[in-house]
């Protein structure tokens, strides 16, 4: 049973000549399974198609679109939108809806996880996480304890 938000099929022109068309019903899903209201449904379908449309219009393809679209979208493009209805121009919403976004995008393999830059001292800090936690079978809360305390040496 398909529980599209009414809403939808007049954002589905939008969606239409997109690359992240093939990602909204995953999307709604996601949202519908999180428990969000249906308004909240709708406001961030409307902010989806007002990224996707910015997207098109720069030339990014589906690849190129990680937390610096995102935050070029935002930044950049929102101050001076123009943009013809429907759009959403909430920055919070916009933030919000991107982010989960990027989250369905990730699941679905199309883009890869963000590289976070590490110093050695992190790296090591990690290891001895995942020590913790695949060797001695620590919880989460004594793991992150301990890691503050070797932190502060």
């Amino acid at each position: 049973m398909n529980m599209t938000p009414p809403f939808y099929s007049t954002l589905n022109d939008c969606f239409f000549e997109s690359d992240l068309a093939p990602y909204i019903d995953a999307f709604t899903d996601y949202l519908q399974k999180g428990r969000y209201a249906e308004t909240t449904i709708k406001t961030y379908l409307a902010c989806i198609a007002h990224f996707s449309r910015w997207a098109s219009q720069s030339h990014l393809n589906l690849k190129q679109l990680d937390e610096t679209a995102v935050s070029q979208f935002l930044d950049d493009h929102l101050p001076h939108c123009d943009c013809p209805a429907p759009t959403c121009q909430s920055y919070h919403a916009l933030r919000a809806a991107c982010g989960h976004f990027l989250r369905i995008l990730r699941d679905s393999g199309v883009i890869s996880e963000p590289v976070v830059a590490t110093s050695p001292i992190e790296d090591e800090l990690l290891s001895f996480d995942k020590y913790m936690c695949n060797v001695q079978g620590l919880a989460t809360k004594t793991r992150s304890a301990r890691i503050l305390i070797v932190k502060r040496l």
